[in-house]
C-alpha cells in the first residue's frame, strides 16, 4: 500500500527532482547535458552530422540539432583617432580666428575628440595630433555554440508505461 502524497510533499519531491533535473540539463559544467553538447560538438567536427534522432528503447521521440554561429567575413574599419590631444587642442586653439571661439571652447570642453572628429567629418582633413585610421577585423568561420534537444513527451512517457521505467511514466504524465 502506497501512501497517499499531500500537496505540499509532493512539492518537495518535485523540487528534489527539479534541482537534480537542472544540474543534470545544465550546459555548462559537468553535467549530462554538458557531455552529450561536447559528444557532437565533437561528432560534428568528424563527420560534419548537425542533426540526429533521439531514440528511447529503438523509437524516435525527438531530435539533437547542433546549432552554430553565423560565419563572418573580413572587414575593412575606418577610424577617426587622437594621437595628441596637446597638439589638438592647440590646434583648436588656433582656429579661433576662423570660428566661434567661445563655441570651440564650449565644445572642446565637453568633449575633444568628438570635436577633432567633427572637423575631420566636415572638412575632411585630420587637425594635428589626431589620424583617419584603417584597419581590417579578420573574418571568423561557423563555430559550434550548443544543442538544441527537442523531445515528445507523449511519446516518452508512452514508452516509459510499457516497462523501459515504470516509475517515470507517472511523473510525466499527472501525479496527483
Amino acid at each position: 500500500m502506497t501512501k497517499q502524497l499531500t500537496d505540499l510533499e509532493l512539492l518537495a519531491v518535485f523540487q528534489a527532482l527539479y534541482n537534480k533535473i537542472g544540474r543534470e540539463c545544465a550546459t555548462k559544467g559537468d553535467g549530462l547535458r554538458a557531455q552529450v553538447d561536447e559528444h557532437f560538438r565533437e561528432l560534428y567536427e568528424q563527420t560534419g552530422a548537425k542533426s540526429f534522432d533521439v531514440l528511447l528503447d529503438g523509437e524516435k521521440v525527438g531530435t539533437y540539432s547542433s546549432r552554430f554561429s553565423k560565419p563572418t567575413h573580413d572587414e575593412l574599419k575606418h577610424e577617426y583617432k587622437v594621437t595628441d590631444y596637446i597638439k589638438l587642442a592647440k590646434a583648436l586653439d588656433s582656429m579661433s580666428e576662423a570660428y566661434d571661439a567661445e563655441l570651440i571652447k564650449k565644445y572642446v570642453a565637453q568633449n575633444l575628440e568628438e570635436f577633432g572628429r567633427w572637423y575631420f567629418e566636415q572638412t575632411g582633413e585630420c587637425l594635428p595630433g589626431s589620424e583617419f585610421v584603417e584597419y581590417m577585423v579578420p573574418g571568423l568561420p561557423s563555430q559550434y555554440i550548443g544543442g538544441t534537444l527537442k523531445v515528445d513527451d507523449s511519446k516518452v512517457s508512452q514508452i516509459c508505461e510499457r516497462g523501459l521505467f515504470p516509475g517515470i511514466a507517472g511523473l510525466l504524465g499527472d501525479a496527483r
